[in-house]
């Protein structure tokens, strides 16, 4: 997570930053999900010490749809066929372990989507 913030979220805050003039102490809204890491006390902690100018703000449960209309539809289409690709995946590796295939075969070939 705080990879993310620090090569992603903050270079791009300050860059929009600097691109409408504001000076660099603006405070920006970061609105996420209330995803379990999202919540740890050590991540508000290093928050509020290292991006004192990225306020947090949490979007209830179930507004998924509302307020991020791409992770609904557009990138449902790639977490759901990633899940099913996922799912054969193990279920070739079960079949050659319950036929005692002592070197399991994977294939490492990308699929269309």
């Amino acid at each position: 997570m705080k990879l993310l913030v620090n090569n992603i979220i903050a270079p791009y805050l300050d860059t929009e930053k600097d691109m409408l003039g504001l000076p660099p102490s603006q405070k920006a809204i970061w609105q996420i999900d209330i995803w379990s890491i999202h919540h740890l006390q050590q991540f508000h902690m290093w928050m509020k010490e290292f991006h004192l100018t990225i306020v947090l703000q949490f979007m209830p449960g179930g507004c998924t749809s509302i307020l991020q209309p791409c992770d609904v539809g557009i990138q449902w289409v790639f977490k759901h066929l990633l899940k099913h690709s996922y799912h054969a995946d193990i279920m070739t590796m079960t079949t050659q372990i319950e036929r005692g295939v002592e070197n399991l075969v994977f294939d490492k070939c990308c699929g269309f989507l």
